[in-house]
């Protein structure tokens, strides 16, 4: 079922659904076509079916239930999501001081298709030195700190229906990239837009800073390891890339030293599927990125130890963009080659503290100068 479920999500990539539905889709047994459901569940992608599905008039029997259930699953889902609106609402008039918007509903905007897949918490960032006033207000709305919650640069905290909030002043959990990459946290406020959603006024990183902020989710906070993500950045830069002032991206990655991450993940969407939008604009990338040429070979063919439920050993080589692809239940460690004066060494691993593929990072100890 990894390769329905792989069929899948390449299909759903690359705006090519109705040929999946067409040759493989309608074809499932009823058992495989639980599993697959089940699968998909698994990545938050059954909304997404459910709205492909939405548009073909269903004549297999099999799929009849499946779509009804799917149905009722969106109709919960946009009952959840206009409550959860309601309540990042409130929270907003009760914090008095600059609070920004992160991923939800700020997606939904710019991704400009409505609900697409589930929502678990509401994402807020604050500055650090608010972050007591801004428990103290949501403890006055009924919430309190999850226990035994350990992420760098967010606190969770829950109330008495389970809402969960993920209040950061941070944007990645990963202390040593952010000390590593020396990301400028007071620039974060200097980065802003106001936006609409719904008769809901909040603010969010513009549109230039949001696709470096979702790059970091994508590529730090998930180790590239979450399909949907992934492509949520695809739509972003279909939707934007013509309107983005790409000057002011090129000079905001130099400065926050997040070249080697916006090129990953302009890699990544353009070995999964073929835009020529993204493509010319990766080709900009690349001319302010050195030794981009290398980078491209160790993107393209990286070692991946696979770690299988009996403990046995094995070792594959797969593209780095197969990472999204595969199975997401399977245990996996990577170890990613980078340059290290024209010498490829293995500085990375996956399987803990993060840090992601960079060129000539490191120079006896000390960082290259990149900017």
């Amino acid at each position: 079922m990894q390769d329905t479920r792989k069929e899948f999500k390449r299909a759903l990539f690359n705006g090519s659904f109705d040929s999946f539905y067409n040759h493989t889709l309608q074809k499932l047994e009823n058992v495989e076509l639980d599993q697959f459901i089940k699968d998909i569940e698994e990545e938050k992608l059954e909304i997404l079916l459910y709205k492909e599905l939405e548009q073909k008039e269903i004549l297999v029997d099999q799929l009849i239930p499946v779509f009804k259930n799917l149905k009722e699953s969106y109709k919960i889902e946009a009952a959840y999501q206009g409550m959860q609106l309601m309540e990042t609402r409130k929270i907003l008039e009760k914090l008095p001081f600059p609070v920004l918007v992160l991923k939800g509903m700020v997606m939904r905007f710019f991704l400009q298709q409505g609900l697409y897949k589930r929502s678990g918490d509401i994402d807020l960032l604050v500055g650090k030195k608010h972050i007591s006033d801004t428990i103290e207000k949501l403890t006055q709305l009924g919430y309190k700190k999850k226990a035994f919650y350990f992420a760098h640069g967010e606190i969770s905290l829950f109330n008495s229906v389970n809402q969960m909030i993920d209040l950061h002043y941070d944007i990645s959990v990963s202390s040593p990239y952010m000390s590593l990459f020396k990301i400028n946290r007071s620039a974060f406020f200097d980065e802003k837009m106001k936006l609409e959603f719904e008769d809901t006024n909040l603010d969010t990183f513009n549109k230039e800073f949001s696709l470096l902020y979702l790059c970091i989710h994508f590529a730090i906070n998930h180790r590239c390891s979450e399909f949907i993500l992934l492509f949520e950045l695809k739509e972003f830069l279909n939707i934007h890339l013509e309107n983005l002032d790409r000057i002011k991206i090129i000079a905001l990655s130099k400065k926050h030293h997040l070249l080697p991450i916006l090129y990953l993940v302009l890699h990544m969407i353009n070995k999964i599927g073929d835009f020529e939008k993204i493509k010319d604009f990766q080709k900009l990338v690349k001319v302010h990125l050195p030794n981009a040429t290398q980078i491209d070979a160790i993107f393209d063919e990286y070692q991946m130890e696979q770690y299988v439920l009996e403990d046995v050993n094995r070792e594959k080589y797969f593209p780095l963009s197969e990472i999204v692809l595969n199975n997401k239940r399977k245990k996996y460690a990577y170890k990613i080659a980078i340059l290290k004066q024209s010498v490829l060494e293995t500085i990375y691993k996956i399987n803990g503290i993060v840090y992601w593929p960079v060129y000539n990072l490191f120079n006896q100890g000390k960082r290259a100068n990149v900017s």
